[in-house]
């Protein structure tokens, strides 16, 4: 088997033989790993129907996936500097293909989120690997464009992947999309045990840190769970509150458990250096507000009263078109311009989209509105990724690329399913609270003023039971279905401006962070 040789101070790209065949076929396992992530978004509202679950329950599906990716993204960078990188990749995506078969078996929901969390394994081992190898492939001062192509193959996945998801849902069921999904998956791995050649491995073998990935696992997970707590018992609950004290108390205890690792999954060296950290964070923050907006926006299409999945698909095929865009154009600013600069346009960006979003979206604005600005969101998404990651991996020493590249994953992948998780929990807190009061304030319209009857009327079950209440409501002309279709839709209209208010606040904190970041040192004349 031949090896690239490592050289990643002047890439292969300077030798005879161009690096752009090779790193073509190595987007094509990101472009499946996006296209089937996207498959997922159209598909949550029909899954929760037909498990009957909650809104804020079917964000399992999206949070055990990125804890998945995001435990394992670390240890799978670290590994692959270690045995090469091609190996590392084919296992990810051999496990991608069973987990995406499993998924399409699943008759119950704790079974379809286990095969959920085995994807976010699977795809750990294919996107940070394939970014790592930009840093080997290319020079420093010529990696802006390759990583904006790369983001520009996986928002084309993420893409397709939306249209195709809805469309596919709509037409065969949500079963469909994770069959395709798995068949993609063997296309991938043949190409690229084809065309990809190996990496040297390093002279020191990594050893698993199992104290340090147990610790990351319960952190993370104690952590995405907090927005969950929230929104079933209280922003202050006990059950809340526990879950955000442990989870900080593990994230302390990760830190001091891999500041004494020979070789940690989560390396502290790199997390402590302050140019690494605070890109690192600004992202993490951005995909908080990216995620939650988004998911959210995917419930409020598929629940008006035209909705459906094929319209959820069409919106985000518009957003993430305009995210593959965005990143080949931010590719080439950032070996032109300042990152800083570009980071802070589009974090300003990013807020001024989520100030339509909370200002000006309800249940009459039409759909190529919607569309519209779901684009903006796809372009400040787009632009972040290779302004962010080619500063922040700047600071990270060359030995330790694959460990870089896999913390920046981490990161990136935490914020996605945190932003999804609070989203969907401010979600579904203000649509349950606001359709209670609307039924409320339709009965005593009514003249109907029986506190048993109103505390009855949010469940139909018992409602419908109360054949007083039957009987005074059709007395007025009305009935329970009536009056719960009415309020559904005053409840679905008063989320939108909740979840936007929280994401306006976390994106305005992104925004004082990037202006803290350093100024480019000014070359002397």
């Amino acid at each position: 088997m031949n090896n690239v040789s490592e050289t990643p101070t002047t890439g292969i790209e300077g030798r005879r033989k161009s690096p752009w065949p090779i790193f073509l076929v190595l987007m094509l396992g990101s472009f499946i790993a996006i296209e089937a992530a996207t498959f997922q978004a159209p598909a949550m509202p029909t899954i929760g129907k037909h498990f009957d679950i909650s809104e804020d329950a079917t964000a399992l599906l999206v949070m055990l996936y990125y804890l998945g990716l995001v435990v394992f993204s670390p240890i799978f960078g670290r590994v692959a500097d270690s045995y090469g990188r091609k190996k590392v990749i084919c296992l990810g995506l051999s496990c991608f293909i069973v987990s995406e078969s499993a998924a399409a078996l699943a008759q119950s929901f704790p079974f379809l989120v286990a095969a959920r969390f085995v994807q976010g394994m699977s795809v750990a081992g294919i996107l940070p690997v394939v970014l790592s190898y930009v840093a080997y492939l290319f020079p420093q001062e010529k990696r802006g464009l390759p990583l904006g192509v790369l983001i520009f193959a996986m928002s084309l996945g993420a893409t397709t992947g939306a249209l195709l998801g809805g469309v596919m849902i709509d037409a065969f069921g949500w079963r469909s999309i994770y069959w395709v999904s798995a068949g993609m998956g063997v296309v991938g791995l043949l190409l690229i045990l084809w065309r990809v050649p190996e990496t040297t491995p390093a002279q020191q073998r990594y050893q698993l840190d199992l104290p340090g990935a147990a610790m990351l696992l319960l952190t993370i997970g104690t952590l995405l769970s907090v927005p969950t707590w929230m929104s079933k018992y209280g922003l202050f609950s006990s059950p809340a509150m526990t879950a955000l004290i442990l989870g900080l108390v593990f994230l302390t205890l990760l830190w001091h458990i891999e500041k004494r690792a020979t070789m940690p999954v989560f390396d502290t060296q790199i997390m402590g250096r302050k140019n690494f950290l605070l890109p690192g964070f600004i992202y993490l923050l951005f995909l908080v507000c990216h995620g939650g907006a988004i998911y959210a926006l995917v419930f409020f299409i598929s629940g008006r009263p035209d909705g459906n999945a094929s319209q959820v698909g069409v919106t985000q095929m518009f957003m993430f078109g305009a995210s593959m865009l965005a990143g080949l154009i931010s590719g080439k600013l950032v070996d032109r311009f300042d990152e800083r600069r570009v980071i802070i346009g589009i974090v300003v960006l990013m807020l001024t989209n989520l100030l339509v979003y909370r200002f000006f979206l309800n249940l009459s604005t039409p759909l190529w509105f919607i569309i519209v600005l779901a684009s903006l969101l796809g372009t400040a998404q787009g632009m972040k990724g290779p302004a962010i990651m080619k500063l922040a991996l700047r600071h990270v020493p060359t030995q330790k690329i694959g460990a870089g590249s896999g913390l920046i994953s981490m990161m990136r992948d935490f914020g996605t399913p945190a932003g999804v998780a609070i989203g969907l929990a401010i979600f579904t807190s203000r649509r349950q609270s606001a359709t209670q009061a609307s039924l409320e304030d339709q009965a005593v319209n009514l003249g109907i003023t029986n506190p048993e009857w109103l505390s009855a009327l949010g469940d139909t079950t018992r409602a419908q039971g109360l054949s007083e209440l039957q009987a005074a409501l059709a007395a007025q002309g009305s009935s329970v279905e009536q009056l719960m279709s009415a309020a559904k839709l005053d409840g679905l209209a008063s989320t939108l401006p909740a979840v936007g208010t929280i994401m306006i606040a976390v994106v305005t904190l992104a925004l004082v962070l990037a202006l803290s970041l350093s100024k480019p040192k000014k070359a002397l004349l």
